[in-house]
């Protein structure tokens, strides 16, 4: 989802990752606590109108919101028959999510994304692991395409046999040496230019005056919501 709106130039996308993420943090829960209407209508307004946003890149955006939606309809079909009114609650809660989603997160890289998180205060350890595990994730993806097309070349053909199992436990295997070894050869490239536990930035965020007032127009709202239908 992070390459849905994170090439595309907004109002959105310009603002301070930490401010989208302290934005984000403080409208999904509520949402997702939601058990009433009046609960759930009062923090739509936010995710309705930063969707709007980027309404110019629906062609982008259906290919996330069109398969969401389909499986959404197929789960609220087991609970339409006995509560219709349930059935379109759970809907809208997860769109408003979806929404809430694509309008703060997915409209920044998943390095500005990261590197928002360490300014909020997670463990660093875990911010890398997170960024390298989503860097290498397709290389290892390519790779196993590879195994699998070279077996098929073989004259592999699947099948529900003992004879396919094997196969698929060598593939499984070889991919999973093939990763050792990258990763490997990784640390030891990163280690000669210098990696001693962080990776360097280069490029700090500054807070701005529209990120500031975003904000504060954002907290208000959610104060107003907290106070009328929380408390």
């Amino acid at each position: 989802m992070e390459a849905v709106l994170s090439k595309s130039k907004n109002i959105l996308s310009d603002l301070d990752p930490r401010v989208k993420w302290i934005v984000f943090i403080l409208y999904s829960v509520p949402i997702a606590l939601s058990i009433e209407w009046n609960q759930l209508l009062c923090f739509s307004p936010l995710p309705a109108a930063s969707s709007i946003i980027w309404m110019k890149e629906w062609k982008n955006v259906l290919p996330v919101l069109l398969p969401a939606n389909g499986f959404l309809a197929f789960v609220s079909a087991t609970v339409a028959f006995s509560d219709p009114d349930l059935a379109l609650f759970l809907i809208l809660k997860s769109n408003l999510l979806i929404l809430l989603t694509l309008s703060l997160l997915a409209s920044s890289s998943i390095f500005e994304i990261l590197h928002a998180l360490h300014h909020l205060g997670l463990p660093n350890k875990l911010l890398q692991l997170l960024f390298f595990s989503y860097r290498y994730i397709h290389t290892l993806k390519e790779q196993l395409d590879i195994t699998l097309k070279s077996a098929k070349a073989r004259g592999f053909s699947p099948a529900t046999n003992m004879k396919t199992y094997k196969t698929y436990a060598y593939l499984l295997t070889n991919l999973l040496v093939r990763s050792y070894i990258r990763s490997e050869n990784i640390f030891k490239a990163m280690k000669a230019r210098g990696y001693r536990g962080e990776v360097p930035v280069f490029r700090h965020f500054k807070m701005k005056t529209e990120d500031r007032l975003f904000l504060g127009f954002a907290i208000m709202l959610w104060i107003g919501g907290i106070w009328l239908f929380w408390l």
